[in-house]
């Protein structure tokens, strides 16, 4: 019952992903890396339970590729929220 509930707050999670400001691709087909803007932690968290881990994060598509390995600075194999602020920082500076 469990995985069920964690399945479908995933899938409403990718849902929401898909359709946020600037995560999903413009109707060119292009990033509109300019109006990208992550989502909360709370948002990607879709347990609760205060870390991202990889699957959450991919549900929420962001840091793909590398970039969830580069995130997770202490290497622990998921995000607490320090680690998800600096990384969305740094993609901010970036300018996406």
């Amino acid at each position: 019952m469990k995985s069920m509930t964690i399945q479908a707050s995933l899938a409403a999670l990718t849902l929401m992903a898909a359709a946020g400001a600037g995560w999903a691709d413009t109707p060119q087909g292009t990033t509109n890396h300019a109006a990208m803007q992550p989502p909360a932690f709370d948002q990607v968290d879709s347990n609760k339970d205060g870390s991202i881990t990889q699957e959450e994060a991919d549900a929420a598509r962001i840091f793909q590729g590398t970039g969830f390995a580069a995130a997770d600075q202490n290497k622990d194999g998921k995000l607490n929220k320090a680690e998800y602020d600096a990384a969305t920082k740094a993609h901010d500076r970036r300018g996406g």
